[in-house]
C-alpha cells in the first residue's frame, strides 16, 4: 500500500537521507567545546564523514540514510543531553521515564524499560545494550551520528529502528585544556573539563569530566513539599589512552564511569485531569507540581572499559573491539499521583553487566572491492533485585487483599554473530552492495513472585523453579544499489532485513516470554551538492513492514510484552544545509510518516471507569497509529558568525515543529503537537580563548509529556521536559 513513494523515486534511483540538520564537518574533532570559527570565506560546505558501513567515508557517498551533528552545532543549538536529540534530528523522537534513555526512529521504538532497544546505541564504536546509560549529558563531543531504517547486517539483532553513533574526542599530541559552566535561572550548574596532550612520541591522552546540579526545582509537591524535576546530581568521567606504536597500528583504551541522581520524569500526575482510583483527586496548579505521597527518585551509578586494537596490514585493516560494562541502578515512584497510598513501585536494586567483542577484516581505503566482514560476541545479564509494588485502598481491598508483590528475577542472554558486506562496481558509476548477519542467541531465565496480604503472611506465585531458556537463530542481509551522477549526486535503492531478539518478560514472570520481530525495509534515495557545493539537499524515501511487533500492555499495573501485531510504515525524508553567504549558514530537514498497524486485534484497550481509575479489555487496535510515531517533524536552524574589532560574534536560531503522537496501541493518551525554539548569543575573543555566552531554551515555553499512560488507578502523565529557561555560559581555552 502506497508503494508509489518507493516506485516513483526508484526511477530515479532516488533514496534516503544523508546529510544532517545541522549538519557541519565531522572533523571537528574539538566537539561542543571547540571555539566558534571565524567568519572566513563563502566557500563550499564541508565534508562530513561517518562510520556508517565500518569505515571512514564522506556521508554523501553512503546509500545509507544518515543525519550527523558535531557537538559544537549541537551545545549551540542547546541540546545538552541526549534525551534532546529529536530537537536537531526530524524523525527521531525521545523519551525518557525513570532515566531510561528511550529514542524512536521512524515510529520505531520501545516504551519497555527492561529490555534493550530497537534503535541500537554506540558510543566510539561500543555497544550499549543498557537504556539507562544511554541518558548521558554532551560534553566532550566530536559528532553524533544517527543511521535511520534497520542496520541489522553491520551493527546487529537490536537495530531495527536505526543506529545512534556517539563519538568522543579523539587525544591530541598537541596540549590543550578547557573548562566551561552554565548556570540557569532554576540555578542549574552544569560545567566540564577537557585536557588532552602528549605523554611521549607515540603516546597521547585526554580525560574529560562534567558535573550538573539544581538549586530549584521545576514545581512544588504540595503533599511533602519538596521541588519536583530537580537534579541533585549528574557527574560523569572519561579517560582516553592513544598509544601508536608505528604509522599501521593504534591501541585506544577507554575508561568511563557516570553517577546520577534525580527525581525527574517519575512525578506522575493525572493526565487531562482524568478520574482517578479511589479518591476523586484532581491535579491543579502547574503541570511540573504534584500531590504525590511519595517522592520519587532516580539513581544510577555504573561505567566500563574498552579497548579499541587497529592494525593495517598490506592487504587489509583489523580491528578489535574488546568492552566491559556493569551498572547498578535504583527507582521509586507513585502512581498513583494523589495524596493516598494506593500504588507505588520501587526497585531498590537493578544490575545491568554486559561483555561484548568485535573482530572486523577490511578491505583497505581505494580497493575496487570494499569490503568487510567480521565476527560480534555478547553476553549480558540484567537482573532485578527487586521490584517490588505496593498496595493500598481501592487497589487493596480488604479483607484478603495483597498489599505488596516482590518480584525478583534474571536474564541472561549470549550471542554470537558472524557478518560480512561488500560493494563494488558492476556498471560505470553503479556500484552493487551484498551484506548478510547470521545470529545465535540464546536467553536464559529464572524469576519468583511473592505477594504479601495485610497480616504479613507471604505467599508465593511464582516459586524459583528450573532456569528456563530460549534460543533463536535469524539471518538479516541488505541489497543496494547506487549510482553516482557526476561528481555531486548519488541515487541508490536499497532492501534490508532487520529483526529484534525476543525475550523474558522479566518484570512479570507469571507471563510467557515473547519472540523476535522482524523488519522488511525498502528504501530510494538522492544526495545532492549543488550551487558549487554551496547547497546540501538530501531526499529519501522507505517502506517497512514490520511483523511479530513487540507491544507493550499493562496488566495489573504490571508492564508485559506480548507479540502479535503487524504495521505498515511510509514516509519521506528531507534534510538540507545552505552556505547562504560569508559567515552565514543555514540547515534544516523534514520527516513525513504514515505509521499505522495493520492487524493487531489483542490490543490492551483502556477506558475512563465513571467512578475513578481506568478498566481494561481486548480489542481491536488495527488502524491505530503505533506509539510514539508523528505525522510530521521538521527543523530549521540560522548560525551566523561575523568578525568585529572586538572578537568573534555568533547567533543560532533553531525552530523544530513535532507532530501530535500516542504513547500507547489504543490511542488514548496523545501529546499535542508543538513548537521548540531554542537560541543562542556568543562572544569570543579574537585569540579564540575565552567565550561568553546567553541562551534561551523552550522560549515558547511548550509543555511536553515525556509519558502518559493508562493504570488501574487512571491515566497518568509526566512532564519531565524542561520548561522556558534563561541562562548564561562561558569557556575558556588554554
Amino acid at each position: 500500500m502506497k508503494k508509489w513513494i518507493l516506485m516513483g523515486a526508484s526511477s530515479l534511483l532516488a533514496g534516503a537521507i544523508s546529510a544532517p540538520a545541522l549538519a557541519q564537518a565531522a572533523s571537528d574533532s574539538a566537539g561542543q567545546s571547540s571555539a566558534p570559527a571565524s567568519a572566513g570565506g563563502d566557500g563550499g560546505l564541508e565534508e562530513i564523514v561517518v562510520t556508517a558501513q565500518k569505515r571512514a567515508q564522506n556521508a554523501q557517498d553512503v546509500p545509507v540514510a544518515i543525519a550527523a551533528v558535531t557537538g559544537a552545532q549541537l551545545s549551540r543549538a542547546g541540546v545538552v543531553s541526549t534525551e534532546q536529540l529529536n530537537v536537531a534530528v526530524p524523525g527521531v523522537n525521545i523519551r525518557s521515564t525513570t532515566a531510561y534513555f528511550q529514542p524512536s526512529i521512524r515510529g520505531i521504538g520501545t516504551s519497555s524499560i527492561n529490555v534493550e532497544n530497537p534503535v541500537a546505541l554506540y558510543i566510539d564504536g561500543v555497544y550499549y545494550p543498557s537504556q539507562r546509560e544511554g541518558l548521558r549529558d554532551l560534553n566532550d563531543i566530536s559528532q553524533v551520528a544517527v543511521l535511520k531504517g534497520p542496520q541489522g547486517t553491520l551493527f546487529g539483532r537490536n537495530a531495527t529502528g536505526g543506529v545512534i553513533q556517539i563519538t568522543t574526542r579523539t587525544p591530541s599530541y598537541t596540549p590543550h585544556a578547557e573548562v566551561g559552566a552554565s548556570i540557569d535561572e532554576f540555578a542549574t550548574l552544569r560545567t566540564d573539563a577537557y585536557v588532552t596532550g602528549g605523554l611521549a612520541s607515540n603516546v597521547a591522552a585526554s580525560i574529560s569530566g562534567s558535573y550538573a546540579t539544581q538549586g530549584d526545582g521545576w514545581g512544588d509537591n504540595i503533599t511533602t513539599g519538596k521541588d519536583t524535576f530537580k537534579i541533585d546530581h549528574i557527574w560523569s568521567l572519561r579517560g582516553k589512552l592513544l598509544f601508536e606504536p608505528d604509522a599501521d597500528t593504534s591501541l585506544t583504551i577507554i575508561g568511563d564511569y557516570m553517577s546520577r541522581s534525580d527525581n525527574q520524569g517519575v512525578y506522575f500526575r493525572s493526565y487531562k485531569q482524568s478520574l482517578l482510583l479511589g479518591t476523586g483527586y484532581l491535579d491543579r496548579g502547574s503541570v511540573y507540581d504534584s500531590a504525590a505521597n511519595l517522592d520519587p527518585r532516580n539513581r544510577f551509578d555504573g561505567g566500563g572499559v574498552s579497548a579499541n586494537i587497529e592494525h593495517i596490514f598490506d592487504f587489509a585493516k583489523i580491528t578489535s573491539i574488546t568492552a566491559y560494562r556493569r551498572s547498578h541502578a535504583s527507582y521509586r515512584f507513585d502512581s498513583d499521583t494523589t495524596p493516598d497510598l494506593i500504588f507505588h513501585v520501587v526497585a531498590p536494586r537493578t544490575v545491568s553487566r554486559s561483555f561484548t567483542q568485535e573482530l572486523q577484516i577490511s578491505s583497505l581505503s581505494g580497493s575496487r572491492v570494499n569490503w568487510t566482514a567480521g565476527l560480534f560476541y555478547y553476553n549480558a545479564r540484567n537482573t532485578l533485585e527487586p521490584v517490588q509494588r505496593f498496595f493500598g485502598g481501592a487497589m487493596a481491598p480488604l479483607p484478603t487483599s495483597f498489599i505488596r508483590e516482590d518480584v525478583f528475577s534474571k536474564e541472561q542472554a549470549e550471542s554470537i554473530a558472524p557478518f560480512a558486506q561488500m560493494d563494488f562496481e558492476i556498471l560505470p558509476a553503479t556500484r552493487l552492495t551484498l551484506g548478510g548477519r547470521w545470529t545465535y542467541e540464546k536467553r536464559s531465565f529464572e524469576g519468583t513472585i511473592t505477594r504479601f496480604r495485610r497480616t504479613g503472611d507471604p505467599v508465593a506465585i511464582i516459586p524459583p523453579g528450573p532456569e528456563v531458556s530460549a534460543k533463536v537463530r535469524k539471518p538479516t542481509w541488505r541489497i543496494a544499489l547506487d549510482h553516482q551522477v557526476g561528481a555531486d549526486i548519488l541515487g541508490y535503492i536499497s532492501y534490508n532485513r532487520g529483526f529484534k531478539s525476543g525475550g523474558f518478560n522479566i518484570a512479570n514472570p507469571a507471563n510467557p516470554p515473547y519472540a523476535p520481530e522482524r523488519m522488511d525495509a525498502y528504501e530510494a534515495g538522492l544526495k545532492t551538492e549543488l550551487a558549487d557545493r554551496r547547497l546540501r539537499l538530501n531526499f529519501a524515501a522507505f517502506y517497512y513492514d514490520y511483523a511479530n511487533i513487540q507491544v507493550i500492555q499493562l496488566i495489573g499495573g504490571t508492564q508485559s510484552i506480548s507479540n502479535g501485531a503487524k504495521a505498515e510504515l511510509y514516509g519521506l525524508d528531507i534534510d538540507f544545509e545552505a552556505q547562504i553567504a560569508s559567515g552565514l549558514k543555514l540547515t534544516g530537514g523534514a520527516a513525513f510518516l504514515h505509521a499505522k498497524f495493520k492487524d493487531y486485534r489483542t490490543a490492551a484497550i483502556s477506558q475512563q471507569r465513571p467512578t475513578g481509575g481506568v478498566a481494561f479489555s481486548v480489542g481491536d487496535a488495527s488502524g491505530n497509529r503505533l506509539p510514539l510515531s508523528q505525522k510530521f517533524t521538521g527543523s530549521i536552524s540560522v548560525d551566523y558568525t561575523r568578525n568585529v574589532s572586538f572578537g568573534i560574534l555568533n547567533f543560532n536560531a533553531l525552530l523544530s515543529h513535532n507532530g501530535s503522537y500516542y504513547f500507547e496501541a489504543d490511542n488514548v493518551t496523545r501529546q499535542k503537537a508543538y513548537e521548540m525554539v531554542n537560541t543562542q548569543v556568543a562572544w569570543t575573543s579574537l585569540e579564540g580563548k575565552f567565550t561568553i555566552a546567553l541562551f534561551a531554551r523552550n522560549l515558547l515555553d511548550e509543555k511536553v509529556a515525556a509519558i502518559a499512560a493508562a493504570l488501574p488507578t487512571g491515566y497518568i502523565a509526566s512532564y519531565s521536559n524542561p520548561p522556558r529557561t534563561y541562562g548564561a555560559s562561558f569557556r575558556v581555552r588554554f
